[in-house]
């Protein structure tokens, strides 16, 4: 293992103080705030400032899927599928027809 060069250490050791003033401020956060000041003075607020921004109640749970209509009949969709087909192979018949310089 190297050991850290003095710039190193410095570097370490601010980060260090940095950090340790960071927790210092998350705990004062986290803090019950003094019975003096209102609760529209604080600086953080971590509840929601109105009722405004609650879901309805009738929505229920959101996490849940929405129920979906049944899917068509699959011998229904392979009939509209082949008539697709069939309208452009016609279509590009005719077009190839007419580059060619044939009647339709």
């Amino acid at each position: 293992m190297r050991d850290l060069s003095e710039e190193d250490r410095l570097t370490l050791l601010r980060l260090t103080e940095q950090v340790a003033e960071i927790a210092q401020r998350l705990e004062r956060l986290g803090a019950p705030a003094p019975k003096a000041s209102a609760p529209d003075e604080a600086l953080f607020r971590f509840e929601s400032p109105a009722q405004a921004f609650a879901a309805p109640a009738d929505e229920g749970d959101r996490l849940a899927r929405a129920a979906r209509p049944p899917l068509p009949d699959p011998r229904l969709v392979r009939r509209i599928i082949r008539q697709r087909q069939l309208r452009a192979l016609l279509r590009w018949r005719s077009v190839r027809r007419s580059r060619l310089g044939h009647a339709a």
